[in-house]
């Protein structure tokens, strides 16, 4: 049995309850600015309900300055409590070496998995394979502060996953949490408008809001045709979660392709 089908099968009921204790984070507390980390963990921040989103190189650095870094990366996470690495990109293996050896996990590893690509959770949108109900999973059993989110940059991947779970666990309005997470120039607000678009909604931003810092510089870019898709299809499985629009009324989900 793959290690994740026991363990819905045994968080499953447990999912609905401990809501109540996610609902302690309002959706103004959850859109509220983040906290700024400490280095080497300056680049990342802690979002308002507790999680840490992040970027990773993928690549080894031949920087004199980068030698310690992945010591005092893993070190510093775990420090800050966190016990799960989520990893939409596979981290360089100075990373990987340096974050095992701090007693983590990567939350890869708890999964039986025959993809040769197994780092990248970047497949699963490749290939229709879902990542949500995994990510909200070890949210429900470790707890959002146990957990550091990241892909390469802290960008595209980490700001749309944020965004699904800030729109499922937190009730922040849909609209509200894709813009929360979108950088600030007006390529990338229209992506996101014109994904809302097809769903009826009329949301044309023009400026991002200072107020919402859960990422230095925000994230998502949303203006490639790729990522679009990446997004409709994560908000149609927010939807499905019962993430909710701050419009009334809206088209049917659109096709996820």
């Amino acid at each position: 049995m793959n290690p994740f089908t026991a363990i819905a099968l045994g968080v499953g009921a447990a999912f609905l309850l401990s809501r109540a204790g996610h609902a302690q984070v309002t959706p103004t507390q959850a859109l509220g600015p983040a906290e700024s980390l400490p280095y080497p963990l300056e680049n990342a921040r802690r979002a308002p309900w507790g999680m840490i989103l992040m970027g990773m190189p993928t690549a080894e650095q031949s920087d004199e300055r980068d030698r310690g870094r992945p010591a005092a990366l893993a070190r510093e996470l775990r420090n800050q409590g966190i016990e799960i690495v989520w990893s939409f990109a596979p981290p360089q293996p100075s990373f990987q070496d340096a974050i095992r050896a701090e007693g983590l996990t990567f939350a890869h590893d708890l999964y039986a998995n025959d993809h040769d690509d197994h780092w990248n959770f970047h497949w699963f949108l490749g290939y229709d394979v879902p990542w949500h109900d995994p990510l909200l999973e070890l949210v429900e059993i470790y707890g959002p502060e146990r957990i550091a989110l990241h892909c390469t940059h802290g960008v595209d991947r980490t700001g749309n996953a944020a965004a699904f779970l800030m729109s499922v666990l937190y009730g922040v309005p849909i609209e509200d949490a894709w813009y929360a997470m979108a950088s600030d120039s007006q390529s990338t607000l229209d992506g996101v408008a014109s994904v809302l678009a097809e769903y009826g909604i009329d949301d044309r931003r023009y400026t991002g809001d200072p107020t919402v810092r859960i990422w230095p510089e925000n994230s998502m870019k949303g203006h490639t045709s790729g990522f679009r898709r990446y997004m409709r299809c994560t908000i149609n499985e927010a939807l499905a979660r019962g993430a909710r629009f701050r419009a009334q009324n809206w088209y049917p989900a659109p096709s996820c392709g």
